[in-house]
């Protein structure tokens, strides 16, 4: 009796390339989540910093321990010579205080944050340890530069195999200036309504003239470095050929390598802070130029 022939559900190549194909999207999906979870951070870590930031020098105040006096003298009346003599064989002091400062601020960061992103589905399954695996270590509310800056620092791991798989240590970074109150004016509010203390221009302590902008070519001046032998071949914005600089140079003396111009003048310079093209500009109020006149350039720039 001859048996019927029945086709195989399930081929050798198949069964072979479907689990790397289940793999391999099971891995795009994971490293879709990676990238939420670090956007997640990243989010809601500047959100936070940038809250931090806007309280400036409240909380720059606040957190300035180390330049607080009466707490150096009352940390130093309380450890005995003892205290002191361990604590001075294992760090420096500036060592001790930048890791309490560091630890400080990690911590509240670290506290800050955790309520957005406690309970996030990335940070939970691609986390080792999930939020509670992140360390702050080596953030700082104030540095320096005046700065907040957070390091977030953890390791990526696959829900899967923890045991066989490695995991990937990843530092990131958030960098925020600190608000310090201070606000730039805005260069397109000119009419004297616009400011309670009126319209601000420009002028130099020697100039017979005044400017409204503050790009104006009269006073900010771009110096270029020309080699001197190829002086004679270069034109000003006139067409016209540059001379010595009566300030620079003295009868009969030598030509340097490298000599100094502008383009809108007519003069070569010997050094890039001769007083020729060197300029000092002054910001004052409209009605303190006294005689000066409106410079005709920033005319023509208010007229484009």
């Amino acid at each position: 009796m001859l048996k019927k022939r029945e086709k195989g559900l399930l081929t050798l190549e198949a069964s072979l390339a479907l689990p790397i194909f289940a793999f391999a999207v099971y891995a795009l999906v994971f490293f879709f989540q990676v990238i939420a979870a670090q956007d997640c951070l990243h989010y809601y870590a500047t959100k936070v910093a940038s809250n931090i930031s806007s309280y400036g020098m409240i909380t720059n105040y606040v957190m300035n321990f180390s330049e607080d006096e009466d707490s150096s003298a009352e940390i130093k009346e309380n450890l005995n010579e003892d205290d002191e003599t361990i604590f001075s064989g294992l760090f420096d002091t500036s060592d001790i205080t930048n890791i309490l400062t560091s630890a400080a601020s990690g911590i509240m960061l670290k506290e800050s944050i955790k309520p957005y992103v406690k309970d996030h589905h990335a940070i939970t399954n691609c986390i080792q340890g999930g939020y509670a695996g992140i360390s702050f270590l080596g953030s700082s509310l104030f540095d320096e530069e005046e700065c907040i800056q957070v390091v977030m620092q953890y390791k990526i791991q696959l829900p899967i195999w923890k045991d066989i798989l490695p995991v990937f240590p990843v530092v990131q970074r958030i960098r925020i200036r600190m608000f310090n109150g201070h606000a730039v004016p805005s260069s397109l509010k000119t009419d004297e309504g616009d400011n309670e203390d009126g319209e601000y221009v420009y002028i130099t302590p020697n100039g017979t003239v005044y400017h409204t902008n503050a790009n104006c070519s009269h006073i900010k001046i771009n110096v270029q470095a020309v080699d001197s032998t190829r002086i004679s071949f270069i034109y000003n914005s006139n067409h016209s050929t540059y001379r010595a600089c009566e300030l620079c140079f003295q009868k009969n003396s030598t030509l340097p390598s490298t000599v100094y111009i502008t383009e809108y003048g007519d003069c070569y310079h010997s050094s890039r802070t001769c007083s020729g093209i060197k300029r000092t500009v002054i910001k004052v109020l409209l009605t303190e130029v006294g005689a000066r006149g409106e410079c005709s350039r920033c005319k023509t720039y208010k007229k484009e």
